[in-house]
C-alpha cells in the first residue's frame, strides 16, 4: 500500500486517518502471533516464478516469517502509519516540489514550440539528500516495533548508508554499515557523514556484493536484537546497467546475460565465469 505523503502537508494531522485506506487488519493478532487469515496469507513463499524465495537456513525461516507477518500487519496499522507520515513530513520533509525544468523544456521542442514539460521531482531535498531515507525510516521503525535494538546494512555509494544511519539517529538504535574499501575510498564523505550520525563503519575487502554478505552474516549471527535493513532493489530493462558493453565483461546486465543461480537466498539471474560468479561492473560505485 502507497503511503500518502504528497497530501499530509496541506491537511491537519487529526485527518490523517481519513488519507489511510481501510484500517481493518488482515491478520489477527494473538498472544504476539499472527494468524494468517482466509484473505491474506501471512506467509507467503515469496517467489515470482521460479525467481526470488527463501534459500536461506533453517534457523532464518522463522525470523523472516516474522519479519512479513509484521509487515502485513503494519500495512493497515492507523497507529504506525499515523507515525510514518509524521515522519515523512517532519523529519525527511517531504513532500518534495515538482521543479519545471524550464531551459531543458525548451531545449526539447522544436521550431513550432512542440514537445514536453520536463519536471524533475526533488527528492534530494529529503534530509540528507536522497530517496532512500524514505524507505530507510519505515523498516527502522518495523524493526524497533519487533523489539530490536540494533541495524546493520550494507552500502555501495553510501546513500543508503547515510539513511540508515539517520533513520536510526531518530530512532535511538544502534547501527551499524558495511561498504568495500574501494567504495569507502570513492565516498568518503558519505563515510564521515555516517560517523556523524554515530554510526560505526566497517569496510570490506571488495565491493558492495561482499559488503552485503558480511552484512548478512553479521545479522545471522544476532537475529533477536538485530535487523538487517535491505536497500537494494533490482528490475527488467531498462533499468540494467550495460557498462562498456554486452561484450565487454564490465556490465551488470544479469538478466540479459545471466545465468540462472543461488545467491543471498534467492534465486537469481547471476554473471557467470566457467560457473564462477562474476562481480558486476558500475561506474556509479
Amino acid at each position: 500500500m502507497p503511503i500518502v505523503c504528497s497530501v499530509v502537508t496541506y491537511k491537519k494531522m487529526e485527518n490523517l486517518a481519513a488519507l489511510i485506506p481501510n484500517p481493518t487488519p488482515l491478520i489477527i493478532r494473538t498472544n504476539n502471533f499472527q494468524v494468517e487469515t482466509q484473505e491474506n496469507k501471512s506467509i507467503s513463499s515469496g517467489k515470482f516464478g521460479r525467481f526470488g524465495g527463501k534459500y536461506v537456513l533453517e534457523t532464518l525461516m522463522s525470523c523472516l516469517s516474522q519479519l512479513e507477518a509484521e509487515f502485513n500487519f503494519v500495512l493497515n496499522d492507523i497507529e504506525f502509519q499515523m507515525e510514518l507520515a509524521i515522519a515523512l513530513r517532519d523529519y525527511i520533509g517531504r513532500e518534495t516540489p515538482l521543479y519545471h525544468a524550464g531551459r531543458l523544456t525548451k531545449h526539447y521542442k522544436n521550431e513550432n514550440g512542440e514537445g514536453p514539460e520536463i519536471y524533475l521531482k526533488r527528492e534530494d531535498l529529503n534530509h540528507v539528500g536522497a530517496h532512500k531515507i524514505n524507505n530507510a525510516v519505515a523498516q527502522a521503525m518495523l524493526a524497533k516495533r519487533m523489539g530490536r535494538t540494533s541495524i546493520v546494512a550494507a552500502t555501495g555509494a553510501g546513500q543508503h548508508g547515510v539513511a540508515t544511519a539517520a533513520a536510526c539517529a531518530k530512532l535511538a538504535l544502534e547501527c551499524t554499515i558495511i561498504m568495500g574499501t574501494t567504495d569507502m575510498e570513492r565516498q568518503s564523505s558519505n563515510v564521515t557523514l555516517m560517523n556523524l550520525l554515530g554510526t560505526k563503519v566497517k569496510s570490506v575487502d571488495g565491493n558492495f556484493k561482499d559488503a552485503t554478505s558480511e552484512a548478512i552474516r553479521e545479522w545471522v549471527g544476532n537475529l533477536e536484537t538485530s535487523y538487517y535493513l535491505t536497500g537494494t532493489v533490482v528490475g527488467p530493462h531498462p533499468f540494467e546497467a550495460a557498462g562498456f558493453g554486452l561484450d565487454s565483461g564490465k556490465h551488470s546486465t544479469t538478466l540479459t546475460t545471466g545465468e540462472v543461480g543461488v545467491y543471498h537466498g534467492a534465486m537469481n539471474y547471476l554473471l557467470r565465469d566457467e560457473g564462477r560468479i562474476v562481480p558486476p561492473h558500475s561506474i556509479g560505485v
